[in-house]
Parts: structure tokens; C-alpha cells; sequence
């Protein structure tokens, strides 16, 4: 089961609850703004404590591809490895 998340943890700790109350694992990737955010971080730690994998979702969110032309990117691979590697520096941005 996997997870992602960017601004927004709306139902966070339902899912962490039903998780744990099932005895379930799942995999979150974060981004970057995600991980910063200090409105994440029990959660996060939360997570962590409870043995799930956490792991990276680029940093900023950036769109790849236009929504209506999906075969033309919009970032080189040096912007999505710069990206990546930003999201490294937060992660785990844990305690």
C-alpha cells in the first residue's frame, strides 16, 4: 500500500490509526514541502516509529509533463535530479 503527499495530510492520522489498528505496513513518499512542514511532523515521526517506509516524492512538487501534450517534458533531467536531491537534504526529516 503506498502513500504520497505534498501540502496537504488530510486524513494523516486516520490512515496511520487504521493502519495500525489492522497491523498493516504501507510505504509513504513525501515531498520535500512535506516533509519541512512542522504541521507534518508527528505524523511523520509517528509513521517512522511505527515502522513504516518513508522515502522521497520529489522536493517541490514539479509538473514533468504538460497535462494536454503528455509526451513533451517540461524539465530536463538535471532539473529532476536537482529536485530529487533537495528533497534528500529534508529527508528524513525526522526525529
Amino acid at each position: 500500500m503506498v502513500f504520497t503527499g505534498n501540502e496537504f495530510a488530510d486524513g494523516g492520522e486516520v490512515i496511520r490509526e487504521t493502519l495500525s489498528n489492522n497491523d498493516i505496513k504501507a510505504s509513504f513518499f513525501f515531498t520535500g514541502n512535506f516533509y519541512r512542514n512542522p504541521r507534518f511532523k508527528s505524523l511523520i515521526n509517528s509513521l517512522k516509529k511505527e515502522g513504516h517506509y518513508l522515502g522521497p516524492h520529489s522536493d517541490k512538487h514539479l509538473l514533468y509533463c504538460d497535462w494536454n501534450k503528455r509526451d513533451s517534458l517540461l524539465i530536463t533531467k538535471s532539473d529532476f535530479e536537482q529536485d530529487l536531491k533537495s528533497n534528500y537534504k529534508n529527508y528524513p526529516a525526522l526525529e
